[in-house]
């Protein structure tokens, strides 16, 4: 039913913890992912700090998405539509021709919204597109373990996503 499929998307993916990816994807500075939360794209990114930046991934100019490839490297992300540089952090560092704005345009306002809340736990990546509700540490709770067990049973205590994606689409529900 589209309007049950409409409120999933509002009221479950618009505002719970949704699993990102993992650290071992961006291991180094620029190393990023887009993936998607509902749906809404993000850049998941590692930037110059070491920290995990959840960016989301549409240009504060006109709204096309800034990182269009799964995965890369990249020192700063550029727009390809009309070219705002974005550091990896989701500062505004350049546009085109900035002596042909206003005197008002204020670079500083116009970095790429990063996700409200993002937190971690033994390398996963959480993040979720409200500001507000269940706390990282209510949702993480339940399935701590089953992280526990898994990370554990590797043999140097940590694991890595590095074998690659499969990638399926199927006509139905998420469900």
């Amino acid at each position: 039913d589209p309007d049950v499929f409409e409120a999933e998307m509002e009221r479950l993916f618009g505002r719970a913890w949704l699993f990102v990816g993992h650290a071992s994807q961006v291991r180094n500075a620029g190393d990023y992912i887009t993936p998607e939360l509902g749906r809404q794209p993000v850049v998941m990114v590692r930037h110059r700090d070491g920290q995990v930046r959840v960016l989301l991934n549409r240009c504060t100019h006109r709204g096309p998405k800034v990182l269009n490839e799964r995965c890369g490297n990249a020192r700063r992300l550029v727009c390809c539509y009309h070219g705002w540089t974005f550091d990896t952090d989701g500062t505004l560092v350049g546009v085109p021709v900035p002596e042909g704005n206003a005197a008002t345009f204020d670079m500083s306002k116009l970095g790429l919204a990063q996700a409200p809340r993002v937190d971690e736990y033994r390398g996963f990546v959480f993040a979720s597109l409200s500001a507000s509700g269940p706390s990282f540490e209510e949702h993480i709770g339940p399935i701590k373990g089953s992280i526990d067990d898994l990370v554990d049973r590797a043999p140097d205590g940590e694991i890595a996503f590095d074998a690659g994606q499969h990638r399926y689409i199927y006509r139905g529900n998420w469900k």
